[in-house]
């Protein structure tokens, strides 16, 4: 699980630990990632945690090594680490651009390719869960970069998931409206309040993971926190055919 000591990755975490799984934890942010653990370890479940910064191929590929050598296999990766800032697309610093893309659609890729080999050569059933964003299926100018990257992301999971049909490898990807986390800090939340959108109906990070749980073990493509999901998307899809027909 990346991005795993708090918010989206921690409650999947901690749900998987109380399906019996052995789970480890990764997080750029070692503090608070070994008090994850630490949490974890006093309930009774058998979890690790490795500091990486999954912007950086190198780390990546070491804590999957680390993973393997120590558990022989993986049946659930949670590919979750994710960043976000506001901006219009020319007031986001190209530094910002660079860090965004680079955490929330190359975190992915090199866990990708990391993982996906050895998951293959396993054999038995395994999956994989990307967590992108309904930003990344509908846009928003205030976080340009942001839904940029889910984008991306939503379509680099879509390949990935046709790339691997018929194999012992699923892949899901999570979709979520907005959720009761830390990613943004005091005065992003405030302003994004102020958009008057139902998707913007803040969920806990653990209807989250019930999501994922359910979606896994139906083997769901698309995994959604809202209900307001679809419509969003439909309406998506009606304002891209009706500019493309010349309708106002």
């Amino acid at each position: 699980m990346t991005g795993a000591a708090n918010g989206i990755g921690n409650a999947l975490a901690r749900r998987a630990g109380a399906e019996g799984m052995k789970v480890v934890l990764v997080d750029i942010d070692e503090a608070r990632l070994k008090e994850a653990v630490a949490d974890l370890q006093e309930s009774g479940v058998d979890a690790t945690g490795i500091g990486a910064d999954v912007a950086d191929h190198e780390q990546v590929t070491a804590m999957a090594e680390s993973v393997y050598a120590t558990h022989g296999a993986v049946h659930l990766l949670c590919s979750n680490a994710g960043i976000a800032s506001l901006g219009l697309p020319w007031e986001t610093s190209i530094a910002d651009w660079r860090r965004i893309i680079d955490v929330n659609l190359f975190g992915s890729v090199h866990a990708v390719h990391a993982f996906v080999g050895r998951m293959l050569e396993q054999g038995d059933p395994a999956h994989i869960v990307i967590t992108a964003s309904m930003a990344g299926l509908t846009s928003s100018p205030i976080i340009s970069a942001y839904s940029t990257s889910k984008h991306a992301l939503t379509g680099f999971s879509e390949c990935l998931a046709g790339s691997l049909l018929g194999t012992n490898v699923a892949v899901s990807v999570l979709c979520p409206g907005r959720v009761a986390t830390t990613i943004g800090n005091d005065d992003e939340a405030a302003l994004i309040d102020q958009l008057d959108v139902p998707l913007n109906r803040a969920v806990t990070p653990e209807h989250v993971a019930d999501t994922v749980f359910d979606g896994v073990r139906s083997n769901k493509g698309y995994l959604f926190t809202h209900a307001e999901s679809l419509d969003a998307l439909r309406e998506r899809v009606d304002a891209i055919v009706g500019v493309a027909h010349g309708s106002t």
